[in-house]
């Protein structure tokens, strides 16, 4: 599981009645976002899940060769492996376009 209210709940930090809500209430935001064509909503939702799936194969029990999160693990090497090339493409085609200061800046010395 990629939610992170499901990992709030493992860590006792909520009940099970209140991450199967917030879950809840977090499909039924992605399913209305979908349905209104609101892709920055959607992205939301799904870089949210993906940053907490990130977290558990960096820090958690998500370890090499292992059977745990593959399923997860592979539908999201799918999604980026289409995202990342059409995001690349856009700021290429984009070349004029100001995207804003970096977040992360080089920082000399």
């Amino acid at each position: 599981m990629f939610s992170k209210p499901f990992w709030d709940y493992q860590n006792q930090k909520k009940t099970e009645a209140q991450w199967q809500d917030d879950f809840k209430t977090a499909n039924a935001f992605a399913h209305k976002a979908l349905g209104h064509k609101n892709t920055s909503a959607v992205l939301s939702v799904i870089f949210s899940r993906l940053y907490t799936l990130r977290n558990q194969t960096m820090h958690g029990g998500a370890t090499w060769n292992s059977a745990v999160n593959r399923d997860q693990m592979r539908d999201a090497v799918a999604f980026m492996s289409k995202f990342v090339p059409s995001i690349i493409k856009i700021m290429m085609d984009s070349a004029n376009e100001l995207w804003g200061e970096p977040c992360f800046p080089v920082v000399e010395g």
